[in-house]
């Protein structure tokens, strides 16, 4: 039986009676049930998410002595009966407590279910200990501490079955022990946002399956010198924000998609190895140590030109990208390439602004030097490009006016200079995005340009516009124009005919002499009457 309404409450025995094989409900629903009661019915399933079952474990889902899967995420559960609860689940093949907010101490317990979700809760003290039947295992987004050996160190017996392990966002210390010749058969592992220090054992070359790799936000140092190439599988390998140096690690395998070596320490050159990277649509060289030019090669990798990829597993992942930092679940379609914060130099080679299918490109706080190609304009799928804090010069490419899906720009603090190109784009962003460039001119800066050298025009600095200019010389124009026609057009004629001539003086006589009459006239007038005053 399944219902999913939005809002129900007050559920009662009545509505539970007649359960057969499996309650379903997906809703925000409040049981009324007594704590003794006892159901007539034995289910296989119970899936009970967004429910209010809480805040202690339902007791009557004790007595479901058939049950294969159990899934009660998001239902306010905080408290367990820890020796009941784990012996009743001991056999249960599919269980689902995440997004609870349950706090129990697992240092002791065996989890034996096949595919195990306990994420997004408070469990402590060590990592438990799991059985050869776990498939699945996510328990991130919690509060394990302490080492990790003693779980992936623990012989089970038998050749296990882990495919998918999460532990991140923990609290877990220590180094990653070696131990992987065990867990040779995972496909995903997850160990990010945790407090491991050490080195990476050479043991984690031994994988087989791998798809993904995460060891991003932790404290790990050292050269990260491990082979990976053989692992044909591997997608995504995520080593950001830890203390890694030395060269980039090159040797991945050719179907690598997404390489995440941001915030490191990670010196030297670009290595040339990654143009071979034939599938990669993501990679992430934010604040290294890296110096040297771009390789030219970067446009070999089709992935970022114009090839298109098929859609892999979604990778959750945090990307700086249109000016902040952002979470993408991303399924192969975002392309990036981040160099920033680093000490390359050079000029950026033509081949970088070939690479029509990249969505974000950010090459800011280095120096480089040079023009930027106007091949920038084939970019058609650019978002984001940030170019800020290097020593580019000379004019901003109209080509780069005709990138419409450009939702983020920033070219500030370089040496760009004449004019901002005209287009629908560039004059929505912000005065910021072209700041720093004092040879810069044009909206949507205050800065006005002249017509033919681009330069800036000091007149319109004190508030003027290029429409208020235009009209200010019209007018100096048109009083110069009109002086000279009638000048001319007065004395010219008066030169040239000696009966216009003599007309015109014995004219200027006549009204001389009647302004000096009306004049004589008004002041003995004026006389007059000052003198009766008094």
């Amino acid at each position: 039986m399944a219902i999913s309404y939005r809002s129900l409450c007050g559920l009662g025995v009545d509505f539970l009676i007649d359960l057969q094989e499996a309650l379903v409900l997906s809703a925000p629903i409040a049981f009324d049930l007594a704590s003794h009661w006892i159901p007539p019915f034995q289910l296989e399933g119970i899936i009970l998410s967004n429910a209010n079952l809480g805040p202690k474990f339902p007791e009557w889902i004790y007595s479901q002595q058939s049950l294969v899967y159990l899934e009660v995420p998001n239902s306010s559960i905080s408290s367990i009966n820890g020796d009941i609860f784990w012996r009743f689940v001991a056999n249960i093949t599919q269980l689902n407590l995440s997004r609870n907010t349950i706090s129990a101490d697992l240092t002791n317990i065996t989890l034996n279910s096949e595919l195990i979700f306990m994420d997004h809760n408070n469990f402590t003290g060590g990592l438990p200990h799991i059985s050869a039947n776990v498939i699945y295992l996510d328990l991130s987004h919690n509060s394990f501490f302490g080492p990790i050996s003693p779980l992936f160190c623990h012989k089970l017996g038998r050749v296990n079955s882990l495919d998918y392990m999460d532990i991140s966002f923990n609290l877990l210390t220590g180094g990653i022990p070696d131990c992987w010749e065990y867990w040779k058969g995972l496909s995903f592992l997850f160990m990010g946002s945790n407090v491991l220090t050490g080195e990476v054992p050479p043991s984690m070359a031994s994988f087989i399956d791998l798809i993904i790799l995460d060891l991003s936000n932790n404290s790990l140092s050292g050269n990260f010198s491990l082979d990976l190439s053989n692992i044909k599988n591997l997608e995504f390998i995520n080593l950001k924000e830890n203390n890694f140096s030395g060269t980039v690690p090159t040797k991945m395998p050719h179907g690598m998609e997404v390489m995440l070596l941001g915030s490191n320490q990670f010196e030297g050159n670009i290595p040339p190895q990654l143009c071979n990277l034939s599938s990669l649509v993501q990679l992430d060289l934010f604040q290294n140590k890296l110096s040297g030019p771009i390789p030219p090669c970067i446009s070999d990798i089709p992935s970022l030109g114009g090839a298109q990829t098929t859609i892999h597993y979604p990778f959750q992942i945090n990307l700086y990208t249109k000016g902040q930092r952002l979470e993408f679940r991303a399924y192969g379609l975002l392309r990036t390439l981040d160099l920033s914060w680093n000490n390359l130099s050079g000029e950026i080679p033509p081949q970088v602004f070939s690479l029509v299918q990249l969505h974000t490109l950010n090459l800011s706080r280095n120096h480089f030097t040079g023009k930027i190609s106007r091949e920038i304009g084939s970019m058609k799928n650019l978002e984001s490009l940030d170019l800020s804090s290097n020593k580019l010069n000379g004019e901003i490419p109209v080509s780069i006016s005709s990138l419409s899906f450009l939702s983020f720009l920033n070219l500030s603090y370089n040496d760009f200079s004449g004019q901002i190109p005209l287009g629908t784009q560039l004059q929505t962003f912000d005065a910021s995005s072209f700041a720093g460039n004092p040879r810069l001119c044009g909206a949507p800066l205050p800065i006005n340009c002249t017509e033919d050298s681009g330069n800036v025009d000091v007149s319109t600095q004190h508030g003027g516009s290029n429409d208020d200019a235009f009209e200010t010389k019209s007018l100096y124009l048109g009083m110069g124009v009109g002086f000279a026609v009638g000048f001319w057009g007065l004395c010219g004629s008066l030169f040239l005919n000696r009966t216009w001539r003599h007309v015109y003086f014995r004219f200027l006589n006549y009204v001389a002499d009647q302004l000096h009459v009306f004049v004589a006239v008004k002041f003995n007038s004026f006389s007059g009457t000052t003198g009766s005053s008094n």
